[in-house]
C-alpha cells in the first residue's frame, strides 16, 4: 500500500491529521490570548478530573469486590430471589403474548406441518417437471439426426444378416488357407481382396444396425418421458389443491382467538390478571394506554430486590467513593460546558480546501503553517479528513486570503514525477523513524509517496523542487553497490528468505535477496558491508556440508526451536551454521568444524530436555473439578497476573499444576476417555502425578457423600430456565469459601451428591441441600412408563417443553439401547415441580403423550 509521509512531518498532530502549535506567544490580541490561556487551563483541569474519576472508580470496584465474600450468603439469596422473579416475569410475558389456547395452537401447528409438506412436495414436483421437460426436449432434438444416420447406413448396406456375413467370412478364410498351402499366389491375392470387401460390408451392416437400435431406443425413451410427465402434471394439480386446503385450515385456526362472547370475556379477564402480576413485578404497564413506556423505576418488586442487593454489596466507604465520583462527574460536565462556551467566544474563521494540498499548506516540518501563524498572530487547525481549516484568534480576512493564495499557487504549480528503485531499498530510503525521507522532504520541499511492494516513488511539488528531489534520490542510489553470486541448485533447500534476512541484519546490508529461478544471490548496500557479506557467503557455499542429527521418537522438536525461534537462532549464531528442524531430525548446514560445534550444543540441549509421556486415569465425575476455574494457588501469583484478562475468574487446576512443575503439557483427554495427559521431565512428571493423585483422592480435604436419590440429583443439576449465564441449583453453593467441589452426575443414574472442601464449608452446604430435599418432598410424584414409550416423551422436545411450561423437572432412568426389553417392561418416572398444581398437570400431560398406540 502507498506510504504517505505527511504524517512524518506534522509533529504534535491529532488523530485527524490536524496541526496544532504548542505555543500561543505569537497571538497578538491580549484578550484572545487570555481566552486561549483560560481554555488551556480548563483542558488541564478536565484531564486531571478524568484521571481522578478513573482512579476513584477502580478503588470503589476493588473495595466492593473485597467485601463481597463476607456477605456472599445473603447476596446469593437475593440473587436467587431476583432470578426467580425474572423467570416468573418472563413466563407471564410469554403467556400474555400467547394469543391462542394450547389446543388451537396444536391444531395450527398440525395444519402448518401439513401445509409445509404439501408445499415442499409441490416444489420438488415442479423441479422434476422441469428436468423431464429438459430431457424430453434434448432427446427430441436428437431424433432427426438418428433418422438421417439410419437412412444413410441403410443406403450403403448390402448384407441381410450378421449370420450370413460370418458364414461367408469363414468360407473365404478356409479357401485362403488351402490356396496358401498349395502356393496359389493369384488365388490368394483374389481371396484376400474378397475378404477385405467382406469386412467393409460387415462394418456397414454394424453401423446400420447400431443406428437403427439407437433410434428405437430414443423413441421408446421419448414415450416413457411423455408418460412420466403426464403423471407428474396430475400429481402437481393434486398437491396444489391439498396446499390450498391446508392453508385455509391453518388460517382458520390461527385467527380463531375467540369464537363466542363468553370465550372472549374469559380471555380478557385472564390477560388482565397477567397484566396486574407483571405490573407488580416489573412496575410496567402492558396495555395500550397513554402511560405506556413511561419510566416506572422503583415501582416493581424486581427493582426493589436489585436495590436491596446493591445496598448490601456496598458499604459506607464504597458509598462515600460513589458520592465523590458523582460530584466529580458533575464538575467535569460543568467544565466541559465552560470549555464549549469559551471555544465559541474565541473569534474564528472556517475555510474549505482540497486535502490533496495538505503538505503544501503545512510545509516541511510545519514551516509554512508556523510562518502564517507568526505573521497573523493566530492558531490554525488543519483537518485533513474533513477538508477544513479553522483559523482561531482572529477573523482577519487577510489571513484567509494568504492561505487561499498558498493553496492556489500550489494547485497551479503542482508537478509530479515518478521513479522506481529496488523494492528492498524502500526501508533504507525511508530511514529509521522516517529520518531520511524527512530530510529529503525538507531539502526539496516536496512530498513523497512510496509503494513498498513495487519500489515506486511518487514525488509531488513544483517542477524545480521535483527535479531537486530526483537528484537526491539518485545520490542515494549512487551510494549503494551490488554483488551477485551463483550457487549449486542442491543447496536451494537451505538458502531461504529467512537466512537471507539473517545475513542482511548481521552484515548491515541494505538487501540480500535470493532468486531460486536463476540460482543467484544479490547483495546491495554500502561497499564495505557488501564486501564482508560476499566473502562470508562464498566461504559458506564452498565449505558447506550437511549433518543429519536424528531426534528420538516423541522428543518435542520445538525444544530445539525455542520460543519464537530464539534457541535455534542462538545455536546458529554461536556455531555459524544453519539449522533445518523437523519432528524427526535436525539438519545442520555449515563448515565441518562449525557443524561439530552445533552438534555438541544440540546434544547438551537434548540431554537436558528429555521428556516423559504419562497417562493418569481419573474418574469421569472429576472432570469439572480438574477444568473448573479456581483462585490461583499461593506462590503462583506472578505467573498468573491478576490484571491479565485471561486469568479473570481464576485458572483451572491442570494449568496451575503445569506451571508449578514446569511441565510441557498437562491436559485432560476429550470425552469419553478420562485420562490426564502429562509431558514433562522425569522428576517434574513424578512430582506432578503425585500432587494430582492427592487432589483426586481428596487428601487434606473433608469429603461427604450424600445419598439423595437420582431424581433429586437431576433436580439439583438441571439448568434453570432463562438463567444467563446458564446455572443449576448447585451453582450458588460453589461460591462458598472453603468448598473445593460438588460432584453430581444424573446422566449415569447416580443417586449421590459428593461434597469436597473444608469441614465448615461441607457441613454448611450439606445442611442447605438437606433443607431443599425436605422442601421438595411434598412436590414430588412418580408414575410408571413403558420402556418402549420413553421415546414419545423425550422425542421432539416434548419433555423439555413440559418442564419449561410447568416449571418442573422429570427424571427418566437411562435404559440400555442394545437390550431387548419385554413389551410390558416399565420404568419409574419421577417429577418434581415448584407447586402441586403444576405437578399434577405435568404428570397428566406426560401420560397423555405416551398413552395409546398412536405414532407421530
Amino acid at each position: 500500500s502507498s506510504y504517505s509521509f505527511c504524517t512524518l512531518l506534522i509533529s504534535g498532530t491529532t488523530s485527524n491529521m490536524s496541526y496544532q502549535p504548542k505555543s500561543i506567544d505569537h497571538v497578538r490580541d491580549d484578550a484572545v490570548k487570555e481566552q486561549f490561556v483560560k481554555e488551556r487551563e480548563l483542558q488541564q483541569e478536565l484531564a486531571t478530573i478524568r484521571v481522578t474519576i478513573r482512579g476513584k472508580r477502580a478503588a470503589r470496584d476493588a473495595l466492593i469486590e473485597s467485601q463481597r465474600p463476607k456477605k456472599s450468603a445473603e447476596l446469593d439469596a437475593l440473587e436467587k430471589q431476583i432470578d426467580e422473579k425474572k423467570a416468573l416475569l418472563s413466563k407471564l410475558r410469554s403467556d400474555l403474548s400467547d394469543d391462542t389456547s394450547a389446543v388451537k395452537r396444536a391444531l395450527t401447528n398440525k395444519f402448518r406441518d401439513h401445509f409445509e409438506h404439501a408445499r415442499t412436495d409441490l416444489i420438488q414436483c415442479d423441479r422434476d417437471s422441469e428436468l423431464l421437460l429438459k430431457k424430453y426436449t434434448t432427446l427430441q432434438a436428437t431424433i432427426p439426426d438418428l433418422k438421417k444416420e439410419v437412412e444413410k447406413t441403410k443406403a450403403v448396406n448390402t448384407a441381410k444378416s450378421m449370420k450370413e456375413l460370418v458364414t461367408m467370412r469363414d468360407n473365404l478364410r478356409s479357401k485362403l488357407k488351402d490356396a496358401t498351402a498349395k502356393g496359389q499366389d493369384t488365388v490368394v491375392k483374389s481371396l484376400g481382396k474378397q475378404l477385405n470387401e467382406l469386412t467393409n460390408t460387415k462394418n456397414r451392416f454394424v453401423a446400420y444396425r447400431d443406428a437403427n437400435e439407437a433410434l428405437t431406443k430414443a423413441n421408446d425413451e421419448l414415450e416413457k418421458l411423455a408418460e412420466e410427465a403426464m403423471k407428474n402434471t396430475q400429481r402437481m394439480q393434486k398437491l396444489e389443491k391439498e396446499k390450498q386446503k391446508h392453508e385455509k385450515e391453518m388460517e382458520k385456526h390461527k385467527t380463531g382467538l375467540a369464537t363466542t362472547d363468553e370465550e372472549f370475556e374469559a380471555d380478557k379477564k385472564k390477560k388482565d390478571a397477567i397484566r396486574e402480576q407483571i405490573t407488580k413485578l416489573a412496575g410496567e404497564k402492558t396495555d395500550k394506554s397513554e402511560d405506556k413506556g413511561k419510566d416506572k423505576k422503583g415501582s416493581g418488586e424486581i427493582f426493589d430486590l436489585v436495590q436491596k442487593r446493591n445496598e448490601l454489596a456496598s458499604s459506607p466507604e464504597s458509598n462515600a467513593l460513589k458520592q465523590e465520583i458523582d460530584d466529580l462527574v458533575k464538575e467535569k460536565e460543568a467544565l466541559e460546558k465552560q470549555e464549549e462556551a469559551l471555544a465559541k467566544e474565541i473569534p474564528h474563521t472556517m475555510l474549505k480546501y482540497d486535502p490533496e494540498f495538505t503538505f503544501d499548506l503545512i510545509g516541511p516540518g510545519g514551516a509554512v503553517i508556523s510562518q502564517i501563524e507568526q505573521d497573523w498572530g493566530v492558531m490554525i487547525d488543519v483537518r485533513k479528513n474533513s477538508g477544513e481549516i479553522k483559523i482561531r484568534g482572529s477573523e482577519n480576512k487577510d489571513c484567509s486570503e494568504a492561505i487561499e493564495a498558498i493553496l492556489k499557487e500550489a494547485k497551479e504549480n503542482r508537478h509530479k514525477e515518478k521513479i522506481t528503485i529496488e523494492p528492498g531499498l524502500t526501508g533504507e530510503f525511508i530511514g529509521g523513524g522516517g529520518k531520511r525521507i524527512q530530510r529529503f522532504q525538507s531539502e526539496s520541499s516536496c512530498d513523497f509517496n512510496v509503494d513498498k511492494s513495487t519500489g515506486e516513488i511518487e514525488i509531488i511539488g513544483t517542477k524545480e523542487n521535483t527535479a531537486k528531489a530526483l537528484e537526491l534520490i539518485k545520490e542515494f542510489l549512487a551510494e549503494s553497490t551490488t554483488e551477485k553470486l551463483t550457487y549449486d541448485k542442491k543447496h536451494s533447500a537451505i538458502l531461504t528468505g529467512r537466512l537471507m534476512r539473517k545475513w542482511q541484519d548481521e552484515y548491515e546490508c541494505r538487501t540480500i535477496r535470493i532468486f531460486q529461478e536463476t540460482s543467484s544471490i544479490t547483495i546491495t548496500g554500502y561497499p564495505e558491508k557488501v564486501k564482508a557479506a560476499t566473502e562470508f557467503i562464498k566461504e559458506f557455499l564452498n565449505d558447506m556440508q550437511v549433518v543429519h542429527y536424528p531426534l528420538k521418537k516423541g522428543f518435542p522438536h520445538h525444544i530445539v526451536i525455542g520460543s519464537g525461534g530464539k534457541t535455534c537462532t542462538s545455536i546458529e549464531n554461536k556455531a555459524k551454521v544453519v539449522l533445518d528442524i523437523s519432528p524427526m531430525e535436525v539438519k545442520i548446514f555449515g563448515a565441518k568444524p562449525n557443524t561439530l560445534e552445533a552438534k555438541k550444543i544440540i546434544d547438551a540441549l537434548v540431554a537436558e530436555n528429555i521428556r516423559e509421556d504419562i497417562k493418569l486415569p481419573f474418574p469421569s465425575k472429576m472432570r469439572d473439578f480438574l477444568l473448573r476455574r479456581r483462585p490461583v494457588m499461593e506462590g503462583l501469583e506472578e505467573q498468573f497476573p491478576a490484571d491479565d484478562e485471561r486469568n479473570a475468574g481464576g485458572v483451572c487446576l491442570l494449568e496451575q499444576l503445569r506451571r508449578k512443575h514446569n511441565a510441557n503439557s498437562c491436559r485432560a483427554s476429550p470425552p469419553p476417555r478420562s485420562e490426564i495427559l502429562i509431558t514433562a521431565k522425569k522428576e517434574a512428571a513424578k512430582e506432578l502425578v503425585a500432587e494430582l493423585k492427592d487432589f483426586l483422592e481428596g487428601k487434606g480435604m473433608n469429603k461427604e457423600v450424600m445419598k439423595v436419590g437420582a431424581p433429586f440429583v437431576r433436580y439439583m443439576t438441571v439448568r434453570l430456565n432463562d438463567a444467563v449465564p446458564a446455572k443449576t441449583r448447585l451453582t450458588p453453593f460453589m461460591k462458598t469459601p472453603g468448598l473445593e467441589e460438588i460432584i453430581a452426575d444424573w446422566r449415569s443414574n447416580s443417586d449421590v451428591i459428593e461434597l469436597m472442601g473444608s469441614k465448615e464449608a461441607v457441613d454448611q452446604i450439606k445442611g442447605k441441600i438437606e433443607e431443599i430435599q425436605a422442601d421438595v418432598a411434598d412436590r414430588k410424584a412418580s408414575f410408571d412408563l413403558k420402556v418402549n414409550r420413553i421415546g414419545r416423551l423425550l422425542g421432539g422436545g416434548n419433555c423439555s417443553e413440559i418442564e419449561k411450561e410447568r416449571d418442573c423437572t422429570f427424571y427418566i432412568p437411562r435404559t440400555d439401547r442394545n437390550k431387548d426389553y419385554p413389551a410390558d417392561a416399565t420404568v419409574e418416572v419421577t417429577v418434581i415441580a415448584e407447586n402441586p398444581e403444576d405437578l399434577e398437570a405435568a404428570i397428566k400431560e406426560a401420560e397423555n403423550l405416551t398413552a395409546g398406540d398412536r405414532r407421530y
